[in-house]
């Protein structure tokens, strides 16, 4: 009857048109520690990934219930129950009907109350049924609550709502059954089918109508009235704080059990507590899938935004198992999550460590970058998202001068937008379809490097830009002229050697500490100044006083520099340069060194001797601007030209940018035994 699909990460096998385009087309403190090692570990993912996600079959009634013993979720259907855990769907049951609501006892069952007027006995473990109770017939029952050893359902007839109650341990073994203890004398007018509210006290037990809240004390068998709140907003979705003293309903009431009062709050989709405080969710957008933005209500916080992408047109239910992950229920899945991440701080602000982002390949390592960077309660809200080709680095080279304020993410090796990327588009740029200004995406390169997703990337909500030339030197100049910042360029070579191609973008990527803080690099051929740089230039000379070549005479022939001159501009140089890539990175280093108020910058280590350690430096350079600090290259050993520079910086915090596969751990321990010498 359930026909589940198969257990998925990140991805749904459903009919999902946002991922289906996306496929054709292509801790509060995070929890980071530093140990004895000096190693930052980096925070668990994020909600935008790694959920695990269970097909369904559509139903739009669903009922949901917390196993807290087996850390799973029953989830009810049009005729049975099936158990999800983490791993996927367990055990199930058919042919019990429909549910109105569903409990797990303290003593390992599972109740069950049907539409069709009966109470299903059910085994926790198995979900194997046990017994059926028959309930009056002439009741409407509608939720169910226990409170000290009695099970309390609430339910209405044709005039007025009504509570029967029982002892449940006499109840489930035949010896009692359910009697009425509250009717309209008690529980007033009528209204829509009332609720229960999930409040773990033995003394009370609250009822909810359309208009009020009935409060009862029922520590005898003979239940009281302790009080009544009248209100509207009571319907919807309930949430209530850790310290249950404040219930919150989706329809924007907010019920105070200490005062027995109702006021107005926030309306919401659904909402879940957790130990750091209430947490209520809306959705931000009506369509498939349903995007949830998180909003931490404990006192004095300012709201977390967190995207949170589940298959189904709207939420039906959301819990939270053990280890603070969520479980969000639509009508066509149940997603389960990975504990949040709301915010991080990359920098444990000390000179002695040497810290580690080894993050899976150049995306992953771009979006963790980019979550560091941007976290959700930070206080910068990125300007765009800049997206270049991750396997390639024509395009990508001269776009670190975007980065100031931006993320650099990649797209798949075939031009396409991965969903794990787009799912970071909208957890950074917090993308609101209906407002009305659509926030900027940068596409690097033309068709042929990313594929024409600007129709795609419209539908989601965003505008695009797209920079490109017929090469690399010519798509610089659009980056160049996009940024619009004329008064100093730098300028690198854009092509390297047959014997070793890593140099077309060496010198690039070395300035990029730089070109981050929205100074734009132009590329050119090594033994003359290209065309179309000479024409930008030309064109652009009034605003353009400096331009700073980067390199040796090998990179770029010293002729350069008096074709710079010949074009106007005023200052020329002086050259970064080194005997080698180390060297040149290094005396940008020691000019950033000069220009710190400590003298003291920290530095980004990357691979810059392998294929794709431009991939890994790239994105680090807009972390390197915000740190203020300088990108050095090692290989299978440490540089001696970065070693000195390290060295005479006396007391610089380093970060090591890709894992093992980039930066071996024998170059980490040299590069943490570097000492203070110059």
């Amino acid at each position: 009857m359930f026909g589940f699909g198969r257990l998925t990460c990140g991805i749904a096998q459903t009919g999902d048109r946002r991922l289906a385009l996306l496929l054709l087309a292509g801790l509060i403190a995070a929890g980071m520690t530093t140990p004895a090692t000096g190693q930052i570990v980096l925070p668990p993912t994020p909600l935008t990934a790694d959920q695990a996600i269970v097909d369904l079959p559509e139903y739009f009634e669903r009922v949901v219930a917390v196993d807290t013993d087996r850390d799973r979720v029953l989830v009810s259907g049009e005729d049975g129950i099936v158990a999800v855990s983490g791993q996927g769907p367990e055990e199930s049951i058919e042919g019990i009907g429909a549910i109105r609501s569903m409990l797990v006892t303290d003593v390992d069952q599972v109740l069950a109350l049907g539409w069709a007027g009966q109470l299903v006995v059910l085994d926790a473990a198995t979900l194997e049924q046990e017994s059926t109770i028959d309930l009056p017939a002439d009741v409407s029952f509608s939720d169910m609550v226990t409170a000290g050893d009695r099970l309390f359902v609430a339910g209405r007839t044709e005039q007025a709502s009504t509570l029967w109650a029982a002892d449940l341990e006499a109840l489930l073994s035949g010896d009692a059954e359910l009697q009425e203890v509250a009717g309209p004398e008690l529980l007033g007018p009528t209204g829509l089918a009332p609720i229960l509210l999930p409040l773990s006290e033995p003394d009370r037990v609250y009822i909810v109508d359309t208009s009020s809240v009935t409060t009862l004390d029922v520590t005898e068998a003979d239940v009281e009235l302790v009080g009544r709140a009248e209100g509207s907003g009571l319907q919807g979705d309930v949430a209530v704080d850790p310290d249950e003293q404040v219930v919150y309903f989706g329809g924007g009431a907010v019920f105070d059990t200490a005062r027995l009062t109702v006021s107005e709050g926030q309306r919401f989709s659904s909402g879940v507590s957790a130990e750091s405080g209430l947490e209520l969710f809306i959705a931000s957008r009506a369509s498939d899938p349903v995007v949830l933005s998180r909003l931490a209500v404990a006192s004095g916080e300012t709201p977390v935004h967190l995207r949170v992408r589940c298959p189904g047109s709207r939420v039906l239910a959301l819990d939270r198992l053990a280890g603070d992950r969520l479980v969000i229920t639509t009508p066509e899945s149940v997603c389960i999550t990975d504990p949040p991440v709301i915010s991080a701080d990359l920098s444990d602000r000390r000179a002695d460590t040497t810290e580690r982002i080894a993050v899976g390949d150049p995306t992953d390592f771009a979006i963790e970058v980019s979550r560091l960077r941007f976290p959700d309660q930070g206080p910068r809200q990125p300007e765009m998202v800049v997206l270049a080709r991750g396997d390639v680095f024509a395009d990508a080279m001269a776009g670190t001068s975007l980065t100031a304020d931006a993320p650099l993410l990649y797209v798949g090796d075939d031009g396409t937008i991965p969903p794990r990327v787009m799912d970071e588009i909208d957890r950074v740029l917090r993308n609101d379809p209906l407002d009305a200004e659509r926030p900027l995406i940068v596409l690097l390169g033309g068709p042929e490097a990313i594929k024409r997703v600007e129709p795609m990337l419209f539908d989601f909500g965003y505008q695009t830009r797209r920079l490109q030339g017929r090469d690399r030197i010519e798509t610089a100049v659009a980056i160049a002229q996009f940024v619009n910042r004329p008064y100093q360029h730098f300028l690198a070579r854009a092509y390297g050697t047959d014997a070793d191609a890593t140099s077309a973008w060496a010198d690039a990527v070395a300035i990029g500490t730089l070109t981050a803080q929205v100074q734009p690099v132009l590329l050119t051929t090594s033994d003359t100044l290209h065309p179309a740089v000479q024409q930008y230039l030309f064109t652009n000379e009034p605003g353009i006083r400096a331009v700073r070549p980067i390199g040796g005479d090998v990179a770029l022939a010293g002729a350069i520099d008096g074709q710079l001159t010949e074009l106007g501009i005023t200052q020329v140089g002086p050259r970064f340069r080194g005997p080698n890539r180390a060297g040149t990175a290094a005396s940008i280093f020691q000019e950033l060194q000069r220009g710190s108020q400590s003298g003291r910058s920290p530095v980004l280590a990357f691979n810059g001797y392998v294929e794709e350690g431009w991939a890994y430096a790239l994105v680090g350079a807009g972390l390197a601007g915000d740190l203020q600090g300088a990108l050095l290259p090692v290989g299978d050993t440490l540089p001696p030209e970065t070693e000195e520079a390290i060295g005479c910086s006396a007391t610089t915090e380093l970060f090591l940018l890709g894992g093992a596969e980039q930066i071996s751990s024998d170059v980490a321990f040299e590069l943490d035994s570097i000492t203070a010498e110059c």
